[in-house]
């Protein structure tokens, strides 16, 4: 079985009050748990990872950063995992285009300027692990995948596989701006994928009047391309914060009748999503 906890699916910043409590205001943050793997996931450290709170018997995480971009890593340097004595926390992500490593870039949301503690001064041991696109690793027996995505840094997207179950994570990124063949390698990568959790900040039509080019998809698009890849779920994530409640509802019926083959639905915080 695989577990994966929705901490935050908003785009671009942080947005509060009782219009956006369904689908919550907190950044991308994902956590993924497996009884099969004594080693915690998390994708992103957006706000939303402030309440990613692990098991007691967990002692190990890896935290895979799919670009650097301030909504996806602001909340990192408050994961409640920091303040554990002896835990052991490994950081993956990619390499920036002007050759930084992920260790280079993390440790600068740490200096004084920003932040009153040095990263290396947590409780927790925290390792550092570069990514490029084609990358492939296992911790402790479970697998990661990347590959590069189209946004307007470095990003990539991931495969994550833990026994017999495969969750893929594709944000944020700009389905469209794929090549045919970048479309056919990336979903011969996830192709089947139990789960599929996927950049849909806008409709079709928000994308083509005003914005092709802002490193985001339509929610329409990563539904054709996971019916075309046979992905067995779809979660559309990152939603624009000036989409509420019942924005996104509305857009959630719409697809899911538009797709009714596709098991189909929108991302909320504090969502699980099991895979067993």
């Amino acid at each position: 079985m695989m577990e994966i906890t929705c901490f935050g699916c908003r785009g671009s910043h942080v947005v509060s009050g009782p219009k956006f409590s369904a689908f919550g205001g907190h950044t991308t943050s994902y956590r993924i748990l497996s009884p099969e793997c004594e080693t915690a996931f998390f994708v992103d450290a957006g706000t939303g990872i402030c309440n990613a709170v692990l098991p007691d018997s967990i002692h190990k995480a890896v935290l895979f950063f799919t670009h650097t971009h301030l909504d996806h890593i602001v909340g990192f340097p408050f994961l409640p995992a920091l303040q554990k004595k002896g835990f052991e926390l490994t950081i993956c992500g990619p390499v920036a285009a002007y050759g930084a490593g992920i260790k280079d870039i993390m440790t600068t949301l740490f200096a004084p300027a920003f932040f009153p503690v040095c990263w290396n001064e947590f409780p927790a041991h925290i390792r550092f692990f570069d990514f490029q696109d084609e990358t492939q690793t296992i911790f402790d027996g479970t697998e990661i995948q990347a590959f590069r995505l189209p946004h307007s840094c470095t990003t990539l997207g991931c495969r994550l596989k833990i026994g017999n179950h495969t969750a893929a994570f594709c944000f944020d990124a700009e389905l469209e701006a794929l090549s045919a063949d970048e479309t056919e390698k990336i979903g011969r990568l996830i192709e089947g994928s139990d789960l599929l959790i996927a950049d849909g900040t806008y409709t079709a039509e928000e994308y083509e009047n005003g914005r092709r080019g802002f490193g985001h998809s339509a929610a329409e698009t990563a539904a054709v391309f996971a019916e075309r890849f046979f992905i067995k779920q779809l979660g559309i994530s990152h939603h624009s914060p000036t989409a509420d409640d019942n924005t996104l509802t509305a857009r959630e019926q719409l697809l899911k009748k538009r797709f009714a083959n596709l098991d189909l639905f929108f991302l909320r915080e504090g969502m699980t999503v099991s895979l067993s």
